[in-house]
């Protein structure tokens, strides 16, 4: 881990698993290990291979630098106040895996017991706001306040906090659909149609008006070039080639190929593939842009 003293430019601090702790007062031009004065921290990180420690350090404003040895990993529950800060691991030091024991049963019961103990003669207090600090409700999509036109349901927002000299933009009504999802643009298209996508209840596809020039598309699959393998060991030889476009997620393709034949089934469609030197030909039928993209096709 690094980290730089935000009160001094120039103090650096260091941490090196199984060495050290260092400091550097020139901006890393020389540096001293600051942990030797320390017996049991320099103990604690130099001592043993077998079990990994993470070196983890911050430095406050007013310049104390605090370090926290992990061994084995990453703690399970860290929590803070103002006047302590307390992170609890739970694991075996040879890295098994514990068995029914997960942070919430395991580092959060020892972590309020700590926090109990420090605070039992000492009343809890927090940060004060800042005078120029406010919280404000978010779209937790796109970061901005939702128009007053719009009631978005809690699970949609985020509460933020912002100075009084950086707040958000308000969103305007036609960046949400007809049912209050977040509009995305069409460089989102892509992974909108791939499965990695999560968002179909709370986001849609900006539409391409008609009168708009739609953007341009491309095949992603299959890429130029891309050289496929028919493998006799797979169903079918592995012949299917699935097909797919990049664009503005309002086309309506229509695949041909001069040399290899298609397969539909309902919005997707496959190419059946053979050896030899093919191309691919993706048309939108709204506007009759085409787009081509070549295959090479080889035995195993």
């Amino acid at each position: 881990d690094l980290v730089r003293d935000p009160g001094t430019p120039d103090r650096f601090y260091l941490s090196m698993e199984g060495v050290g702790i260092f400091s550097s007062v020139d901006s890393g031009a020389t540096w001293t290990n600051i942990s030797q004065v320390d017996p049991v921290l320099h103990q604690t990180i130099t001592t043993g291979i077998t079990v990994r420690r993470n070196i983890e350090m911050a430095v406050a404003p007013n310049g104390r630098m605090y370090a926290a040895v992990l061994r084995g990993g990453q703690p399970d529950y860290i929590g803070y106040t103002p006047d302590f800060t307390v992170g609890v691991w739970v694991g075996r030091f040879d890295n098994r895996p514990l068995n029914k024991i997960s942070g919430a049963t395991g580092a959060a019961p020892i972590f309020r017991e700590v926090m109990l103990r420090l605070h039992r003669d000492r009343e809890p207090v927090w940060y004060n706001q800042p005078d120029n600090a406010i919280a404000l409700m978010v779209d937790e999509l796109n970061g901005k306040l939702p128009p007053s036109s719009l009631t978005l349901p809690a699970h949609r927002l985020r509460r933020e906090w912002f100075v009084n000299q950086s707040l958000p933009e308000s969103a305007l009504p036609d960046e949400y659909d007809a049912e209050g999802k977040s509009l995305l643009s069409s460089d989102y298209s892509g992974w909108w149609r791939s499965e990695a996508n999560d968002l179909h209840d709370v986001a849609a596809l900006s539409p391409v008006s008609e009168n708009e020039v739609p953007p341009p598309f491309r095949i992603i699959s299959p890429l130029e070039g891309t050289v496929a393998f028919l493998d006799p060991d797979l169903p079918g030889d592995g012949s299917r080639f699935p097909l797919r476009v990049a664009g503005s997620g309002e086309e309506k393709i229509e695949w041909s190929s001069p040399s290899l034949s298609i397969e539909a089934e309902g919005d997707r469609s496959w190419l059946v593939l053979k050896p030899g030197e093919h191309e691919v030909i993706a048309r939108d039928q709204r506007t009759g842009r085409e787009v081509t993209s070549r295959v090479k096709v080889e035995v195993l």
